[in-house]
């Protein structure tokens, strides 16, 4: 970082302790042109705004219509507490979510309310095999971290949590691939091998491409390489169980216990067109707000 230029506060950031597991979920280059981005469309925002506000100030010139029409069913109002996510049910659904900066995750559901899942899709991920890939948790507690951390890398920058809820009838139609196993819960040798080609900015191996090329819906571990970086890996089979990130959640007797981070990313063309047309209007954009940073000792 020190030879791309970047100032110490963002380095900081980035290298905090507590959210080394969520940094090694991809390169370094990726956390900081991420950080650079949404520092620029933050900056245009607050442009934008300064820009309105003097136009309604003019007697001549009508306030001007909202950016984003549907912006005011943004939930939360600003809220300084940054776990305040609503875990609403649905029946019938599966509740999804991801963690990050307002104005990339406002670009999934366009003005008309049709969903776009390129618009937050990301060449780094788990198991994108050389694709754009749109990572949804069905777990609020993982992404409510990536919040936390987006907001220690860009201070001015507004957070969101995006929930979606997903009718069940849409997965049970797809083919999905669940990459772990179901009597001990360790992730499986597709999934080592999905991670770390993928991870190495590689596609999958050929017997998984023909394998799996066409599946609809993926189920796995996240992965949090703690200790060695997946370029130094010679092979998949060096990846263990610590490889998997884990992260605190709140069981039904109010307790907290240790669980493995998941992931899902709906893969083909046909699953993502899929998603798109069965979950909209089912997208609620929990807005977090500019509430102030925590200091870096705090939880």
């Amino acid at each position: 970082m020190n030879g791309m230029g970047i100032n110490a506060k963002l380095q900081t950031a980035i290298m905090l302790p507590k959210f080394k597991d969520l940094r090694f979920t991809a390169t370094c280059k990726h956390w900081v042109l991420e950080a650079v981005e949404v520092a620029y469309l933050t900056l245009s925002e607050l442009d934008d705004q300064a820009r309105n506000d003097m136009r309604a100030k003019t007697p001549q010139h009508a306030a001007p219509h909202s950016r984003k029409g549907f912006e005011m069913r943004l939930r939360g109002g600003g809220s300084p507490d940054p776990h305040a996510i609503v875990d609403a049910k649905k029946p019938g659904h599966t509740m999804l979510w991801r963690g990050g900066y307002k104005e990339k995750e406002l670009g999934l559901e366009s003005e008309d309310g049709t969903l776009d899942l390129t618009k937050i899709a990301t060449c780094s991920g788990d198991f994108s095999g050389g694709k754009k890939l749109a990572y949804f948790t069905p777990q609020p507690e993982t992404a409510d971290r990536y919040a936390q951390w987006a907001k220690h890398k860009v201070e001015a920058a507004e957070v969101c949590v995006t929930q979606v809820a997903v009718p069940e009838s849409l997965t049970k139609d797809l083919e999905t691939l669940v990459l772990w196993s179901p009597v001990t819960d360790l992730p499986s040798d597709d999934w080592k091998q999905m991670i770390w080609s993928s991870r190495r900015s590689g596609r999958w191996p050929q017997p998984l491409r023909k394998k799996w090329g066409n599946v609809g819906l993926i189920q796995g571990h996240i992965a949090s390489s703690i200790d060695k970086t997946f370029i130094d890996m010679r092979d998949w089979n060096e990846l263990r169980a610590n490889d998997v990130m884990k992260i605190n959640v709140k069981v039904p007797d109010g307790t907290w216990e240790r669980w493995s981070a998941m992931q899902w990313v709906f893969y083909s063309t046909a699953a993502q067109e899929a998603f798109e047309e069965a979950c909209q209007g089912q997208v609620t954009f929990h807005e977090m707000g500019a509430f102030k940073v925590p200091k870096q000792s705090d939880d």
